[in-house]
């Protein structure tokens, strides 16, 4: 099932949340399965590089990587449960992520690193990456620790950020408030909800009638 993405303005308490573990396969039930469904089913739909589970308001600890995006793979994998060992030289490239709207911004990050994680089918997989790739799914298991890229860079870059993220989203708030209000007025004009009524339509108030005064009262 596609699921809506949250951001840090509409959910900022779930994606500072540690997310939970996945038990062992064999213990895997209804609520597992869904999660990596509406996952991938999600990403689907999303595309770009990868997504954790937290950004689509599941905090459990499984991630989906598009390897192939990535230009090491064939297809996107899911990592339940994904364990990194980080080394190299730090490396700083540019990031974006769906639940940090509208900016982005230059992150350090090591060079490499190996991850440990399940399969959808319960097998357990080594990756190893480099690069742009390793700094990808570093991202994106740092959502299962409820931590963003914003968390990655100095304060004051940070502060300068997240106004900004704030006025861009109050000015798309308000574009669409003004584009609803548009269609309501252009809908309301094509029922003819909207037209003048004609004096002919016009209800005509009754005139008051003279109230008749008793013969004694007329006397005086």
């Amino acid at each position: 099932m596609y699921r809506k993405v949250v951001t840090i303005l509409t959910h900022p308490q779930l994606l500072r949340r540690k997310a939970t573990a996945f038990p062992p396969f064999e213990a895997w039930g209804d609520a597992e399965k869904s999660t990596i469904q509406d996952l991938k089913d999600t990403f689907t739909v999303l595309q770009g590089y990868g997504l954790a589970a937290p950004q689509i308001g599941l905090s459990r600890r499984a991630v989906i990587v598009n390897l192939s995006a990535l230009g090491i793979g064939s297809d996107a994998v899911v990592m339940i449960n994904p364990q990194l060992e980080l080394s190299g030289e730090l490396q700083r490239n540019e990031e974006a992520c769906f639940s940090v709207p509208h900016v982005s911004a230059y992150v350090n990050r090591p060079l490499k690193c190996r991850v440990t994680y399940t399969s959808e089918d319960g097998a357990h997989e080594v990756l190893e990456l480099e690069g742009f790739p390793a700094a990808c799914l570093q991202h994106e298991v740092d959502h299962l620790d409820g931590l963003t890229y914003l968390n990655r860079i100095n304060s004051a870059w940070r502060s300068i950020l997240q106004n900004k993220i704030r006025k861009k989203e109050k000015k798309k708030q308000a574009a669409q408030k003004a584009a609803r209000e548009e269609f309501d007025r252009e809908h309301r004009e094509l029922m003819g909800l909207d037209q003048k009524k004609t004096g002919h339509s016009r209800k005509r108030k009754p005139k008051a009638r003279k109230k008749r005064l008793s013969k004694s009262k007329k006397r005086r």
